[in-house]
């Protein structure tokens, strides 16, 4: 059960991930300012479709209330918004990995690697840090409990609550154990 639990957790993350690249490249392509390099575009993609995703979240929760429909519906409407921009994303990976190795050669494509399949494992661990245990997973945590957002009155920490932990929503609203 456990490793199905680590099976969860990277897939929900990777689909989000999936999503926030699909909505970035899609906005910077209706923006043109798609770059020739495809390291650029996939990391800009991500970044602004992570922000992108993270405001359409707090801006609904905040409206209508900390809930795993709203969730759903706020995840439903980015995917329908970047589905023209998914079959691009593949293609995009490729051609970003094969500009890296042309660049930076093989063995930063394999450092890129070893980082990736670590940040993987340390994704799939239980929260275990103060930081992590005591405001970016338990506040959003929180907020879900008690259905809007507001300040705990035990805990100060909330001042350090920033755009991207509305990201943590879905996947404590989906009970994703890494982030319970």
């Amino acid at each position: 059960v456990l490793l199905l639990d680590h099976v969860f957790v990277v897939t929900l993350t990777g689909v989000l991930l999936f999503m926030c690249a699909a909505l970035g490249h899609m906005m910077l392509r209706r923006l043109g300012v798609i770059d020739d390099s495809a390291i650029d575009a996939l990391a800009f993609s991500v970044a602004l479709g992570a922000r992108l995703l993270a405001t359409a979240i707090l801006l609904a929760v905040a409206v209508v209330g900390v809930r795993e429909s709203v969730l759903l519906e706020v995840l439903i409407g980015a995917g329908t918004s970047g589905r023209r921009e998914m079959p691009l994303l593949p293609a995009l990976l490729q051609q970003a990995a094969g500009e890296l190795k042309h660049k930076a050669g093989k063995p930063a494509l394999m450092l890129v690697g070893v980082m990736a399949i670590g940040m993987t494992i340390q994704a799939v661990a239980p929260p275990l840090g103060y930081d992590t245990l005591m405001y970016h997973v338990r506040i959003p945590t929180q907020f879900l409990e008690r259905g809007a957002l507001f300040v705990p009155e035990d805990n100060l920490h909330v001042a350090y609550v920033g755009l991207l932990h509305s990201l943590y929503l879905p996947l404590i609203a989906a009970q994703a154990p890494a982030g319970c």
